[in-house]
């Protein structure tokens, strides 16, 4: 797990737990002590938690840089080749549906800006990107705002995105697994990422390579649920052949 992702993943735990021990937290991230405590020295200077002996607390009242920050460095190079690689599908008048990840938003990026295209976003970020596309209509879902994210979910975004159908859905998650496919680090989103893909005619996986070979605890997809998978390099042998039992298509950003 690359550092980003594993800080994310701490943080989720404090904030879930409110305190946490060094140990607690080595076994549950699955890393050693003294990489803990490395990591747990980086949040505590940029103000997202709080030292304590033995441990760490999530630091409640502090301005804080977002998760979705951290996400938005890490392989940035590489999620730019993604979203470069997965804009080159887009036609005039095809329908969307973004979640609202940082590859998603690198895709948003990428969009030529002459295109006609409706999409349709759970992500503040890529709704505000798109409204500057004269010939982008977007929409953002209603929903349950998560601030850490800047994004919604929630029942009521998943209803509303049933309402719609696209072309294509854009998803990520944080793992992918030969043996138990697709998963995340939490399932705040899951439901808006099964809703998207179940009202698409196609669901594109986005995927850099640092989360290939991984899996988390939550299950997000199953590989026959997916049409394409994006990636910045060659996948190993037994998981292209995966792929190529259910039918996916791989394609690998240049």
């Amino acid at each position: 797990m690359i550092p980003e992702d594993r800080r994310e993943v701490i943080l989720s735990i404090l904030k879930e737990k409110g305190y946490c021990s060094v140990e607690a937290l080595a076994s549950k991230v699955y890393v050693s002590v003294p990489t803990i405590r490395r990591d747990l020295s980086h949040l505590h200077k940029e103000g997202l938690i709080k030292r304590v002996h033995g441990g760490a607390s999530y630091f409640q009242g502090a301005p804080q840089m977002l998760p979705f920050d951290l996400r938005k460095k890490a392989m940035s190079k590489e999620k730019i080749k993604i979203g470069e690689t997965a804009a080159r599908l887009l036609n005039d008048h095809d329908t969307l549906f973004l979640d609202s990840s940082s590859t998603c938003l690198c895709l948003a990026k990428a969009i030529d800006s002459h295109l006609k295209l409706n999409v349709l976003t759970n992500s503040f970020l890529i709704a505000q990107i798109l409204a500057e596309y004269p010939e982008v209509t977007v929409e953002i879902v209603g929903g349950i705002y998560q601030p850490t994210n800047l994004s919604t979910y929630g029942h009521e975004a998943e209803s509303n995105i049933a309402k719609r159908y696209a072309k294509y859905c854009f998803v990520t998650v944080n793992s992918v697994d030969q043996d138990y496919g697709f998963s995340n680090i939490t399932e705040t989103d899951i439901g808006v990422k099964r809703a998207f893909a179940q009202h698409a005619e196609k669901v594109i996986m986005l995927v850099d390579s640092s989360k290939l070979y991984r899996k988390n605890y939550f299950k997000v997809f199953d590989f026959h649920e997916i049409d394409i998978l994006i990636t910045d390099k060659a996948l190993d042998e037994p998981l292209l052949e995966v792929c190529r039992l259910n039918n996916i298509h791989v394609m690998i950003a240049q």
